[in-house]
């Protein structure tokens, strides 16, 4: 009886231990995509920032090629 209250709280520490492992990963999983998130989202934005600078871009180098 003895031997079986002794293992008891191992097997505790290890599904606890795997718990934590998982959590760990989950945690560290949606940090780096937050962070990936974070760099496409800017990413994003720089092309959208861009894209009228490239539009006016392309019209003045029409005007230019009309003359």
């Amino acid at each position: 009886m003895e031997n079986q209250q002794e293992n008891k709280p191992q097997t505790r520490l290890l599904s606890e231990g795997i718990l934590g492992a998982v959590l760990d990963g989950i945690l560290s999983g949606l940090f780096l995509g937050s962070v990936y998130g974070i760099y496409f989202i800017i990413s994003m934005g720089m092309v959208w920032l861009l894209f009228p600078y490239l539009f006016l871009i392309y019209l003045g180098y029409k005007k230019v090629k009309k003359h």
